[in-house]
């Protein structure tokens, strides 16, 4: 009977252990609300070692909707490493060695915590409390986004530490995250000249490390300052962009393509680009005229294109083009000479020229591609080489370049159908005339 006993308390003991929602009556349709906080927002904490405790108004779960409990609380500074513990209807947050004195903390518990019935936080909870430090009506808030993308960077962590505290075994660090929309919030800092990272966090180390999507802005504040600070983020790069194909598109055009994003506001006037001849016997090589980035180049061929229509849209009215006055454009280069700082790409435009979703700070979004324009043709079938020198990569590392054979390779002669009837003469097939009987070009009946 004991052993019995034992099995049946054991099994109660399991039952108690799992979290189910309660059973009978209507169902809780309600998302838990925060009620109180210790210590109490704006006051002065007592005891740095007690814990911080956040309750709500009913029973929530161990299990938040996205991520766990940990990440769903955000203390700022953080001096230690975070614990969240649940309390039934509460979470109660440690730091290693306690609060620190003489700060401004803010808890931040993000709209992921749900209760027993599954209902989840419509919107974050904050708090502010002191242990000894005055409160600065200070902010600090911006958009982060992608650099190559344009978009929004959601889920990023954003940490600010003190210009003269980094490189401190336990610096003072300010944190904050991004929301869906990209957005980070930093409040109650003190007065002072800080430097500002917001970074992926994939190993969830709390730490940017050097493989992980970040970027390093700095930032002053001073008095009651609010500061809005956008910028956006990058995979780190330590490496040139290489020359990895080149395209004839025309006879006096080239399109290049590295195996690197280049930085679309870098000139590419400081570019180095020639063409060299390979055999003494060919023809000299053709001058670079000029590097364009493709969003520029993309610009040029758009008004080109409108200036076309507009004057064919003229000729159609005026219904008097001379067709003996149209000059031979088999060989003439497709690509505009006008100035391209005549030509700008509209901000947000991407690299086809195409208004962007999703790019609200109206970067214009980098490209692997430039195009070169010759001031001449080139011959048929002639091998080149290309050097090109100088490049500067989205990370803005310089020395990028290469070289590589350009080869205007001349097309194919048409194909002559094959009707399957052999000439005479030759044994070659020849067309069929009337009647599909074999022709040979005189009139039928002679």
């Amino acid at each position: 009977m004991r052993a019995a006993g034992g099995a049946v308390l054991a099994l109660l003991a399991g039952a108690c252990a799992r979290q189910e929602a309660p059973r009978g009556g209507p169902p809780d349709e309600r998302p838990p609300v925060v009620v109180a906080v210790r210590p109490a927002a704006f006051s002065e904490a007592g005891d740095p070692r007690e814990p911080i405790r956040i309750e709500f108004d009913d029973r929530i779960s161990e299990r938040a909707s996205t991520g766990t409990i940990e990440d769903a609380v955000i203390v700022s500074p953080l001096t230690g490493a975070l614990r969240v513990d649940h309390k039934g209807d509460a979470l109660e947050v440690e730091q290693a060695g306690g609060l620190r004195p003489g700060l401004v903390y803010r808890v931040m518990v993000l709209p992921v915590i749900r209760d027993m019935f599954g209902n989840v936080m419509r919107e974050p909870f904050e708090f502010v409390f002191s242990t000894g430090a005055p409160f600065h009506e200070t902010a600090v808030a911006g958009l982060v986004v992608d650099r190559v993308t344009g978009a929004p960077a959601p889920a990023l962590e954003v940490s600010v530490v003190a210009e003269e505290e980094i490189g401190a075994e336990r610096p003072v660090t300010y944190r904050s995250r991004t929301d869906t929309a990209g957005l980070y919030t930093l409040r109650y800092l003190p007065p002072g000249e800080y430097r500002l990272t917001a970074w992926e966090d994939r190993d969830r180390d709390l730490v940017a490390d050097p493989f992980e999507v970040q970027a390093t802005r700095p930032v002053g504040l001073a008095g009651a300052d609010t500061v809005f600070l956008d910028f956006p983020v990058m995979q780190p790069d330590t490496t040139p962009a290489v020359l990895a194909r080149v395209d004839v598109v025309d006879s006096a055009t080239l399109r290049l393509t590295f195996d690197d994003y280049l930085d679309p506001d870098e000139a590419l006037a400081r570019v180095g680009a020639v063409l060299e001849r390979q055999r003494e016997g060919d023809p000299p090589a053709p001058t670079v005229q000029r590097l364009l980035h493709e969003h520029r180049w993309d610009a040029l061929r758009s008004a080109r294109d409108s200036a076309r229509r507009a004057e064919a849209a003229r000729a159609r009215d005026t219904a008097a083009v001379d067709t003996s006055q149209v000059a031979d454009t088999a060989d003439v280069p497709d690509t505009a000479r006008a100035d391209p700082a005549d030509v700008r790409a509209r901000p947000g435009a991407g690299a086809r020229g195409q208004p962007l979703r999703g790019n609200p700070l109206e970067l214009q979004l980098p490209s692997q591609v430039a195009y070169v324009e010759l001031a001449d043709s080139l011959p048929w079938d002639v091998a080149y080489e290309l050097a090109v020198e100088g490049v500067v990569n989205l990370a803005g590392v310089p020395g990028g370049g290469g070289r590589t054979l350009v080869v205007r390779e001349r097309p194919p002669p048409p194909a002559v159908p094959d009707t399957g009837v052999a000439r005479p003469d030759t044994g070659a097939a020849r067309p069929a005339g009337p009647g599909g009987r074999a022709w040979d070009g005189r009139p039928p009946g002679r």
